[in-house]
């Protein structure tokens, strides 16, 4: 049987709960991680681990996986129709992981323009190989 990946995990999830009629709206904003709505968390974790993935893929030149989760402060609720932006940095640069500081912003569609942070967030990714084993990063300089 294949890994599953996480990005695989946070895809069966929202396929698992596809809306009713009733609760689309809802439901749709749960799977794009608007926690403030349904109590849970979950789809605002699949997210910024994506945003958090995008710098580490460059740095390892393959394979990856998400192997810690360091830090997720929630500091602002998110409100149905903030437009959310991701925002990535490096922290640290080991031998086989690469740490990466994720920034979530929602700018607050009833007063455009105004940008609050709602969510920080501190995940460590390693480069495996074929089997999943870590592996050193590449030298990017040779």
């Amino acid at each position: 049987m294949a890994r599953e990946t996480s990005s695989q995990r946070c895809t069966e999830w929202a396929a698992s709960s596809l809306p009713t009629p009733e609760t689309r709206e809802a439901r749709l904003f749960q799977n794009l991680g608007f926690e403030a709505l349904t109590g849970t968390s979950l789809g605002f974790a699949c997210w910024s681990a994506r945003a958090g993935s995008v710098i580490p893929a460059r740095y390892t030149m393959g394979r990856m996986a998400t192997v810690a989760v360091n830090e997720f402060v929630f500091k602002q609720p998110v409100r149905v129709g903030d437009l959310l932006s991701f925002f990535s940095s490096v922290e640290k640069v080991g031998r086989t992981s690469i740490t990466i500081k994720v920034e979530v912003y929602a700018e607050r569609i009833r007063a455009q323009r105004k940008y609050v942070k709602v969510t920080e967030a501190s995940l460590t990714y390693v480069a495996i190989d074929d089997q999943g084993q870590p592996r050193e990063l590449p030298n990017p300089g040779g």
